[in-house]
């Protein structure tokens, strides 16, 4: 039995298995005992639980009847095991007995009982029971070394068991606690993609219009907030599909300092509103696009970017994006918070954790967004660090491989001159702008070419007037732009202002935009854009009305329907160029009807189905193989990507395209001209009704004889009556005949002279509203 012991107390198994029984069996038979018992003690039922037992022949067996015994704290037998002393009855019949928990021997028959309390680290566990049932007994060898070895080992092992089942129990409590989670935001989340999509339409749809300065101010930060409740959901949905490994890598090519100034946009309002300082560096030997999962980077940085703003309430904070060797990217976001400790540093990516910040309110939130962040960088094979000292803030840094693609050019900007007055300190902006091949300078460093541009990053100096720059560095015809809204009186006179951060391709746009003004841009005007019709099919109103809207702009007729069956019913008679379908429709969903659309004939098996969902995680190759959907746009639409995956699949035409920001006309500057001479105005704009039709009659004779001299005459007329009228458009549109006129390139000229016609009637009927 010794030898059993010991090989028992050799072994690294912590269960209580056979091997126990086996030695409990082995102490019965040398003892000459009836039965042996392993009780553990439960604190919150004040009771001893049967777990093991060994009976000799002939005994009945007590875990048959599920053993347990209820004790108190008033107990002197439980006190006494809980002082650490063994219970020991050569002969069971006393009054001790008869009084306690204990007094099932006496019922049982038993004629002696020894008790061992079995402890761990002042942890009670139970007591080992020795009883015979035919005659008293002696315990003096249950003293023996080898005895007390046993227990103690017995007592660790068993404590080693509690902990292990606990942790285990712990675990599956938390993983399905934590399961429920998961579902329940994700469920909600994919319920607010619906009418977060609505949203988003509309808000495209309503930037398109002609709208004031106070409007557009308040539709950004209403595009804003959107951007950002877009962000939550995602984030919820990407915890989601991590958990159960539905998400994917879906690579595509993307402007990487785009892609950024995106997203610090993003974050702008809650900068500001926490009045913190921000810095943006940017590797401008990035020039050109790169290859990845933009969603999933943009996501990545959204969370450290929410995080530093969130746990950072003064000082700065600052991004930096840089290019470490031919495919490895590093992103940084330094910020002054907080700070992390060392003992939450082993948490910072578990999922619903947060910093117990006792009464403070200012650092809640889901808790999920470094976990998210985590992931998706494994997912992406990169590598999120992070370096924080507690009081002093954080750097997180992401280091991520991407594949190169196309050059980015900015050659249509070379021949520009452009002067900078700044403040002598080191200039951003001239570093973004010599990064664009364009010719920059200072004050300092100023040549004898005059400046095509220039560019305010500070308020002028006192004394100093626009006029007196413009002289000194430029022509006439010199733009005069400001970084920013700057409030000062002398500045009221700028051509336009130029927000910071801006990406170069987005500054190239206002550029060329801007430079319209004095024709100097070599750009075309010119743009490619969508034609066909294409069938819309969704179940929503509002997402149908708002998909029609959006196609219609980017040149696409289109048919709606509300149902999958409606659908079918249409491609039996018709044909479409494209179908946008959506996939989760009431009695047939989008899946169903495209499967029934292919088996309609050869016409319908080519047409190209692209998926409209809210479920960001529907990518399965072999799902949209077996169905022959060609792609799949994920709600919020993002007018962007719908564009590019709209080119894959529809034809394209080359068409005159007026630059968003020009408005058809400028209430502001047309008040401003006549100062409350209304009755003026009003006489000016009984003139134009009268007299713009036969203006337009002259410039269709000039177009159809191609007489470029009468072209540039008849259109230089015009403009100047459209001019005072502040109709913008339109002087954009004759300031592009004359230039064509004067290339002798007459392609166009129908086409512009058709949009003369129309924009001239929506300038007139904006001006009918005019109430003087």
């Amino acid at each position: 039995m010794i030898d059993r012991i010991n090989e028992w107390l050799l072994t690294s198994s912590d269960s209580l298995d056979e091997s126990l029984f086996t030695i409990l069996k082995q102490m019965g038979e040398f003892f000459d005992l009836d039965r042996i018992g392993l009780f553990l003690y439960d604190s919150a039922e004040m009771s001893f639980q049967l777990v093991m037992e060994w009976c000799h022949l002939g005994i009945e067996p007590r875990q048959q009847k599920v053993y347990r015994h209820q004790t108190s704290l008033k107990d002197q037998m439980y006190q006494t095991l809980r002082d650490g002393k063994p219970l020991n009855f050569e002969s069971v019949d006393s009054d001790v007995v008869k009084q306690s928990w204990l007094k099932h021997l006496i019922t049982d028959q038993i004629k002696a009982f020894y008790a061992k309390p079995l402890w761990t680290n002042d942890l009670f566990l139970g007591y080992i029971s020795f009883e015979n049932q035919r005659r008293s007994q002696s315990f003096h060898l249950m003293h023996d070394p080898i005895m007390t070895i046993f227990y103690h080992t017995l007592s660790l092992k068993l404590s080693n068991q509690f902990y292990v089942q606990d942790y285990q129990s712990n675990k599956e409590k938390s993983s399905e606690q934590q399961h429920k989670q998961y579902a329940f935001v994700a469920n909600i989340s994919h319920e607010i993609r619906t009418p977060l999509n609505g949203i988003h339409n509309a808000l495209y749809l309503l930037q398109t219009t002609d709208i004031t300065k106070e409007q557009k101010e308040y539709l950004d930060m209403a595009q804003t907030s959107m951007d950002q409740m877009t962000s939550i959901v995602d984030r919820v949905m990407d915890l989601d599909a991590l958990e159960s490994g539905q998400l994917d890598i879906q690579k595509r090519t993307f402007n990487l300092e785009d892609e950024m100034i995106r997203l610090i946009k993003m974050h702008s309002r809650q900068l500001e509103q926490k009045g913190l300082i921000f810095t943006w560096n940017y590797d401008y030997q990035i020039n050109h696009e790169v290859i990845g999962d933009d969603r999933k980077l943009r996501h990545i940085l959204s969370h450290l970017i929410q995080n530093a703003i969130k746990f950072t309430e003064q000082g700065s904070i600052t991004f930096n994006v840089k290019k470490m060797d031919e495919k490895s990217y590093i992103f940084e976001i330094k910020d002054t918070g907080i700070g992390i400790s060392e003992e939450h540093m082993t948490h910072l990516y578990d999922a619903f954790y947060q910093v117990d910040m006792t009464d403070e309110k200012a650092y809640q939130g889901l808790g999920i967004g470094l976990t998210v962040a985590h992931e998706l960088t494994k997912l992406l094979s990169g590598k999120l660090s992070v370096e924080s000292t507690l009081g002093y803030g954080s750097t997180f840094s992401l280091k991520l491989d991407l594949e190169t693609g196309h050059d980015i050019s900015f050659s249509q900007l070379h021949q520009l001159n452009m002067m900078v007055y700044h403040d002598h300190k080191p200039s951003k902006m001239m570093e973004m702008l010599s990064s664009m091949g364009i010719h920059v300078y200072d004050e300092e460093h100023k040549t004898s070419q005059k400046a095509d541009i220039i560019c305010f990053e500070i308020p002028l100096k006192q004394g100093e007037t626009l006029h007196q720059i413009k002289e000194m560095y430029g022509r006439n015809e010199t733009l005069l732009l400001t970084l920013g809204h700057m409030e000062q009186k002398r500045m009221k006179k700028v051509d336009g202002s130029l927000e910071y951060p801006i990406s170069r391709t987005m500054l190239m746009q206002k550029l060329l935009s801007a430079m319209h003004e004095i024709r100097k841009s070599v750009t075309s005007m010119y743009t490619k854009t969508l034609k066909g019709t294409a069938l819309i099919v969704d179940d929503n109103r509002l997402n149908r009305v708002a998909l029609e809207s959006i196609l219609k702009k980017l040149g696409i007729q289109s048919v709606l329907v509300e149902s999958g069956q409606s659908a079918i019913d249409y491609m039996k008679e018709h044909t479409v160029d494209l179908i946008l379908m959506d996939i989760q429709m009431p009695h047939m969903d989008g899946l169903e009807a495209t499967r029934r659309i292919r088996s309609l004939g050869q016409s319908c098996q080519s047409v190209p189905i692209v998926a409209v969902t809210a479920n960001a995680y529907f990518n399965d190759y072999d799902l949209l193989k077996a169905t022959q959907i060609n792609d799949v746009i994920f709600k919020p639409i993002q007018i962007e990507s719908l564009g590019q995956m709209l080119r894959k699949y529809m034809s394209t035409e080359e068409t005159i395209h007026i630059p968003d920001e020009i408005t058809r006309f400028d209430k502001n500057d047309f008040l401003k001209r006549f100062e409350g001479s209304y009755d003026i105005a009003k006489e000016v704009i009984d003139t134009f009704q009268v007299e713009c039709p036969k203006d337009l009659e002259q410039i269709r004779k000039s177009i159809e004889t191609h007489d470029s001299e009468q072209i540039i005459k008849a259109a230089h007329y015009y403009k100047g009556s459209c001019a005072y009228l502040s109709g913008k458009r339109l002087v954009w549109l004759l300031n592009q005949m004359m230039d064509d006129a004067k290339r002798l390139s007459f392609d166009h000229m129908e086409e512009l002279h058709g949009l003369l016609v129309k924009e001239t009637e929506e300038l007139l009927s904006q001006l009918k509203q005019m109430h003087f």
